[in-house]
């Protein structure tokens, strides 16, 4: 007997959830919950984020080494299911990122992200301004709340690094360059007095619609937020460690 697609969809979902630890299950209802808050109308249609960093707490470390590409993978199967289930659109392939963090006492911290695309943003009212075409939010309960969410041009998005010394920022570097190098070498837009430092460290490009930071093959490596990365997207607040240096990624609207 052949089951309907909308039941097959649901055993299907019960499955995947239950083959889940406790802990994965709390993440995907979480990332659920996070996207069901975060339902945007573009040009007709509901969006939601598609791109989520899940900020995973240092004492859940065990926990984060048993979601391999197979957990994950079930993982967002599930949150696709439930996209698919309320008919809400993403703007490119759902992804999840984890990343292990010693600075939060939660378990974990969903972010979800949307990418803006130029195409759903509107110029029209006024210079240094940009409006998105949708000017509504979708509540929890589903009620339409009037709302234009304006953005300045990203190119006029200023952006800066604040060196932290005993929970204080001691010195800012603001970044104004679609490539900033950062080491001990003079020459380099950000410079760190610091041996541990390598002479040409790291790099800080400005895409589009964000920032990314690349380790050029760096001695002693590049932490943001406590994982060592090779090449990461950075977001406002992100902690950055370099040698002996503590940093701080902001952005400046």
């Amino acid at each position: 007997m052949k089951l309907p697609m909308k039941f097959a969809r649901k055993f299907k979902n019960i499955f995947f959830l239950d083959s889940l630890s406790s802990f994965g299950q709390k993440i995907v209802t979480a990332v659920i919950k996070d996207m069901k808050s975060e339902v945007r109308e573009i040009s007709g249609e509901n969006y939601v984020p598609s791109q989520y960093q899940i900020l995973v707490s240092a004492k859940r470390k065990e926990e984060l080494k048993e979601i391999d590409k197979k957990v994950k993978d079930q993982m967002e199967e599930l949150i696709k299911n439930e996209i698919n289930k309320r008919d809400f659109k993403i703007q490119e392939e759902l992804k999840l990122e984890f990343i292990l963090n010693y600075n939060i006492n939660k378990d974990f911290i969903v972010k979800g992200d949307f990418l803006i695309n130029i195409d759903d943003i509107d110029n029209t009212e006024g210079e240094g301004t940009r409006v998105f075409k949708s000017d509504k939010l979708m509540s929890n309960n589903n009620d339409d709340i009037n709302h234009t969410l304006k953005i300045k041009p990203f190119s006029e998005i200023e952006s800066y690094l604040k060196l932290i010394k005993n929970e204080r920022e001691v010195k800012r570097f603001e970044i104004n360059s679609i490539e900033t190098n950062i080491g001990r070498q003079e020459n380099n837009e950000i410079v760190l007095a610091d041996p541990k430092v390598s002479r040409v460290h790291a790099q800080i490009i400005k895409k589009n619609f964000y920032y990314i930071i690349n380790d050029l093959n760096s001695t002693n490596g590049v932490l943001v937020n406590g994982e060592l990365v090779e090449s990461k997207r950075l977001s406002d607040g992100d902690k950055i460690r370099l040698g002996k240096n503590q940093l701080e990624f902001c952005l400046k609207r």
